[in-house]
């Protein structure tokens, strides 16, 4: 789970996991994976109001995970519609090409509470990352206090639908390399970006700079 220092650091292969509760503030530390070069793919376009930001998540990862959290639990409801099927070889594919497109050749970053519900689609998404060489993997658990993440569902459409997923969360049986309590990220972003990046093996001080300041006041 750590640098391969014994490689050259251009051979590196590298991924970044971000899970956490339904409105933890998982959205916050992908953006600032995203800046430290960490595509995260075709990120939804519609911004969070009252923010005015990009939801920042996998914009056909996630869609899929819901519908598949939907269909488990036999409910007919599902806030992004149906999906029938979903090839997540040959999405990884997709991701890896995205990435060396955007500049970003051997980072991937994928973000979805759901992945913390989902246990057997994130173990199939971290072996089909495994079989393209991205033994180096971070999986970063967001946290937030429990009043605050109460406060953002009530704000959110489909705020039952939400509960009822991080109901479904168990906290002990998610694996994390790294926590990252959003409070401490808002309170001291310089600190928690820098011991982030340092995690990734960032060292390029203008992106951790930039990274640390898209971190801003609480998401709604």
């Amino acid at each position: 789970m750590h640098l391969l220092a014994a490689e050259p650091a251009a051979r590196v292969k590298q991924a970044v996991i971000i899970t956490g509760l339904c409105r933890s503030g998982t959205s916050a530390v992908a953006e600032v994976c995203h800046v430290l070069g960490f595509p995260m793919g075709r990120t939804f376009g519609a911004p969070i109001a009252p923010d005015f930001r990009l939801d920042w998540e996998d914009g056909e990862l996630t869609p899929w995970m819901a519908d598949t959290v939907e269909e488990r639990n036999a409910t007919p409801y599902s806030i992004f519609g149906e999906l029938a099927w979903f090839d997540i070889e040959a999405h990884v594919a997709v991701r890896v090409a995205h990435s060396h497109g955007a500049g970003c050749g051997g980072r991937l970053g994928f973000k979805s509470p759901l992945l913390a519900i989902l246990h057997h689609e994130r173990e199939r998404l971290e072996a089909r990352l495994s079989e393209l060489g991205f033994y180096d993997r971070l999986l970063v658990w967001v946290t937030r206090s429990e009043t605050a993440i109460e406060r953002s569902i009530a704000r959110q459409p489909g705020a039952e639908v939400l509960r009822r997923w991080n109901g479904l969360i168990h906290e002990s049986s998610v694996p994390r390399n790294h926590v990252l309590p959003y409070e401490a990220l808002v309170a001291n972003p310089a600190f928690e970006v820098g011991r982030l990046a340092s995690l990734l093996g960032v060292e390029d001080p203008v992106r951790i700079s930039q990274a640390a300041a898209r971190v801003a006041r609480p998401c709604s």
